[in-house]
């Protein structure tokens, strides 16, 4: 997918006309650079990120290789900034989201950091402790492996949220953090809480520090375009170690002034304006990440949204209106279940492998839930297809048109038909489908979804023939 910076490709509205003026000169063109080949003595250029090697015959049956005068703005001091804090190849290997992504998460590690030493002037009021300025430091750098190593046990059940909406649960992560720092920051003025406000504050910081590390993974993963994900990652590190120090080091000198100004109350007030600053610095940092991914319940947005408005949304849509993200009340889904959950009989299980044909799943629904079986060979195409279908059969067992066929034929016979009838209803082409979305904006090499571990293996049955149902004729069977 290519990244368009929409704000070049309209025009500032006309300003209001001004005196002609004489035209200007036109500039010189730049002088194009020599073409290293063009040495009728080179054989070879081999190009590099900022510079050239030229070979030629060294006269002895080899090749020697010299290089050109470093370009201008390439020094040594410039040269080691750029290996220390950009992934080799920066721009053409990282995503267009990486500047603008790195730029606000840098703002928002520095705020974090100046958090990390308020928090810990808080944990050592409570304890009694004396709170100078390089014990808090100190305690703090040790603190913090600490923590992380806590936190990858104590969220390690819902990282896997993360890898499904990593900018979601990276944005609630760092919110979580600091509220949770400020908590903390809140026994300098409040010691006698410490027995409530630290075990429950270190508990959510932990937590936090889980997610947030299983949805930078993945946004890790999504900027590096080229084989460089674990040098991208420790760039990344590099980055975060210099912003950490000044906000580190900046937060002693606030505490400090702070304090002579507002005595105890320095410090929390001096916190809660880093939390600001980090929530807004957090903020900014997903809104510029471009991980429009095709998850599960964007996958089920979509198919309510052309149920309800017969349009395909944008992923801007569903930034723009919180409204349009809210999906109606339904059973729930389960994705990756083995057969016994389904819990069918020899007949059953013949009329769904009837039903289904050469379809990579079974999808079932008891009346309570909808359970999704996959194959051993099913992809997250197939996937996508499952959910699509779970929506729509969703959305018409929660329709009074349902209740009709229940009322016409009983409820073991009305399930059978709303599957039937959801499985019509599918695009004929669900590759078709992914190409309209990718065309809207859509990521769509990447469907994420939350899938159980089993999959399982059975003999198709053949299809019966039947009509396609288009999505204005499902709607009606929903009144």
């Amino acid at each position: 997918m290519i990244a368009i910076d929409y704000g070049r490709l309209y025009a500032s509205a006309p300003a209001a006309k001004a005196a002609p003026q004489p035209p200007a000169a036109p500039a010189p063109p730049p002088s194009p650079q020599p073409d290293p080949l063009q040495d009728p003595k080179a054989v070879a250029v081999e190009v590099h990120d900022r510079s050239a090697t030229v070979y030629t015959p060294n006269g002895k049956g080899g090749l020697q290789a010299s290089g050109p005068p470093a370009a201008e703005g390439s020094g040594k001091f410039s040269g080691f900034l750029r290996k220390t804090f950009l992934p080799s190849n920066y721009p053409s290997q990282v995503h267009s989201d990486y500047v603008p992504f790195r730029k606000w998460a840098s703002v928002a590690n520095f705020a974090q950091s100046g958090l990390e030493f308020f928090a810990t002037q808080g944990i050592l009021a409570g304890l009694g402790l004396s709170a100078s300025a390089p014990t808090v430091a100190t305690i703090g750098f040790f603190a913090k492996d600490a923590l992380n190593f806590v936190g990858q046990i104590v969220g390690g059940a819902v990282a896997r949220k993360a890898d499904i909406e990593p900018v979601k649960w990276y944005a609630r992560a760092q919110t979580i953090s600091a509220v949770s720092r400020v908590a903390q920051t809140a026994l300098i003025v409040a010691p006698g809480a410490f027995w409530v406000l630290a075990p429950a504050s270190n508990a959510a910081n932990a937590f936090a520090s889980a997610i947030k590390g299983a949805a930078t993974a993945n946004i890790d993963n999504h900027q590096a375009l080229g084989v460089n994900v674990g040098e991208l990652k420790a760039k990344n590190g590099n980055q975060d170690l210099v912003t950490g120090a000044v906000g580190a080091s900046l937060s002693i000198g606030l505490s400090m002034l702070a304090g002579k100004v507002l005595g105890a109350w320095g410090g929390p007030a001096v916190a809660v304006g880093m939390a600001a600053l980090n929530l807004v610095a957090v903020r900014k940092a997903a809104a510029a990440l471009e991980m429009d991914d095709l998850a599960e319940k964007q996958i089920r947005r979509l198919v309510h949204q052309q149920i309800v408005a017969d349009r395909n949304c944008t992923p801007e849509d569903f930034a723009d209106d919180r409204a349009l993200r809210k999906l109606p009340d339904g059973p729930e889904i389960e994705v990756g279940v083995g057969l016994k959950e389904i819990a069918i009989d020899a007949a059953h299980f013949d009329r769904l492998r009837a039903l289904y044909g050469a379809d990579r799943y079974l999808l079932d629904y008891d009346g309570d839930k909808i359970r999704i079986v996959l194959a051993e060979n099913a992809d997250p195409e197939d996937q996508g297809r499952a959910i699509y279908q779970a929506q729509l059969l969703s959305e018409l067992v929660s329709s009074p048109g349902y209740q009709k066929m229940v009322a016409r034929g009983g409820d073991a016979r009305a399930r059978m038909e709303a599957m039937e009838v959801s499985h019509r209803a599918l695009p004929g082409d669900f590759k078709t489908w992914l190409s309209q979305l990718q065309a809207l904006g859509w990521e769509t090499s990447r469907i994420p979804i939350d899938a159980g571990k089993v999959r399982v293996r059975w003999k198709p049955l053949p299809a019966a023939a039947q009509p396609t149902l288009s999505l204005g004729d499902f709607r009606k069977l929903l009144a």
